[in-house]
């Protein structure tokens, strides 16, 4: 009976740390893609939109969600497609055309954002236009996956 106690309490506590480290993991891993609402609130108020210019601006996003949503199912089907042709033997041609189709949609995907800031500036006012400037610096951080964590070898 004894040993039934102790073999459930180390169960349970086994079951215990598993449940931490899971939530360790989701917590920690739940930061690789930025946020949409975090960027835009970060954009508002770094910006000092009034509440015409943020009307603007959840319009523009708007846009620019019609825009980039497709684009990137688009590309992730490409890629799908280009990655499970490994399964086959490699036909050359075919997975030149299959890259070539991935860069012509990512370059759409780059004129779809370079014009939404594009529109964003249009809408500062000439106050605004020093920190939407200095903003400009830092887009690429902002609206980019983070980097995989580093390995420790």
């Amino acid at each position: 009976m004894n040993n039934k106690i102790k073999l459930y309490g180390a169960l349970a506590l086994i079951l215990f740390l598993i449940n931490i480290g899971l939530l360790f993991f989701m917590f920690k891993s739940n930061n690789q893609r930025p946020h949409p609402a975090r960027n835009r609130n970060l954009i508002i108020e770094k910006l000092h939109f009034n509440q015409t210019q943020i009307a603007q601006f959840d319009s523009l996003i708007k846009i620019h969600r019609n825009g980039i949503n497709p684009a990137q199912h688009q590309l992730m089907d490409l890629k799908n497609t280009l990655y499970s042709n490994l399964k086959n033997e490699t036909n050359v041609a075919l997975n030149d055309s299959i890259i070539l189709e991935i860069n012509n949609i990512q370059n759409q995907i780059e004129h779809i954002h370079i014009n939404h800031f594009a529109a964003i500036k249009s809408i500062c006012t000439p106050q605004q236009l020093p920190v939407y400037n200095e903003l400009t610096t830092e887009l690429a951080k902002l609206f980019s996956p983070a980097p995989p964590p580093k390995r420790n070898r």
